[in-house]
């Protein structure tokens, strides 16, 4: 799912866990990291993940204050839990198997 300016408070609020990639398409990294956070999609039902494209969701990246990509946020009943900066999968990772 695709979070933009105009849908992220909403989808953040409707699901209890939401994984957030803040990325860019000019990233290389953030290329990377994509398919891993697809493959965590497929294995963990109970959790919503979202991609934010950093210049389609400027106010929202501006607001949760995401200054390096990639950044992964976790969210929790719409609070911000964690982040993970950079193409770190193996943390983030543990991080969602501990929700």
């Amino acid at each position: 799912m695709n979070i933009d300016d105009g849908n992220f408070s909403n989808i953040i609020k409707e699901n209890k866990i939401t994984v957030v990639d803040f990325w860019a398409p000019w990233c290389g990294p953030c290329r990377v990291l994509s398919p891993f956070i697809d493959k965590l999609e497929k294995e963990f039902s109970n959790v919503t993940f979202c991609k934010a494209n950093v210049e389609e969701a400027e106010k929202f990246a501006e607001q949760l204050d995401v200054q390096n990509l990639p950044c992964v946020i976790l969210f929790k009943d719409g609070k911000e839990i964690n982040r993970v900066v950079g193409n770190n999968q193996a943390k983030i990772r543990e991080i969602i198997e501990l929700l």
